[in-house]
């Protein structure tokens, strides 16, 4: 595969992910790509893959092996986007597509409350008009986040509490 191209497996990881494509995806895996590699921008396949609103080559990667909660939400260094907030901005492209894209980020642990460069978190990057959909979606998730850890406070605080007893 490499050889042919002269590409290296992660530049063709980044290069299927521009392009949709969960099999060149799965190929340059395969043949030892970085699950993690960023590019000069610091964007990794899963910023061009949401950006793009390739479901199919999104899922492919939010499945591999080597991924991390952090390069779920890893910033890429210009505008310190994450893979959430490039798929949100590109809702216009194809709502459905982008609500599907959306959801399956924050199913997989997509910090919807992550700031970017100007500060802006991925529910601002939705068109003013409409979105419900993926607005509720954003409110849930980030509400989830706090409830979760309220809980997790409270948890520690019962520990260290019960170790004072």
């Amino acid at each position: 595969m490499t050889e042919d191209s002269g590409a290296s497996p992660n530049e063709i990881l980044l290069g299927g992910a521009r392009q949709g494509n969960p099999e060149l995806i799965q190929e340059a895996l395969a043949e030892g790509a970085d699950i993690g590699h960023r590019d000069g921008l610091g964007a990794t396949a899963l910023h061009y893959a949401a950006g793009t609103l390739s479901f199919d080559a999104l899922k492919a990667l939010l499945e591999s092996p080597g991924l991390t909660q952090d390069l779920i939400n890893v910033r890429e260094n210009v505008t310190g986007e994450a893979a959430i907030h490039r798929a949100a901005a590109a809702w216009d492209r194809d709502p459905e597509v982008a609500l599907e894209t959306l959801a399956l980020l924050v199913d997989k642990g997509a910090d919807v409350t992550l700031t970017d460069r100007q500060g802006s978190r991925p529910i601002a990057r939705l068109p003013p008009q409409g979105a419900q959909e993926a607005r509720t979606l954003f409110q849930q998730a980030a509400l989830a986040k706090t409830l979760g850890a309220g809980q997790e406070d409270s948890d520690s605080e019962g520990e260290a509490s019960s170790e004072e007893d």
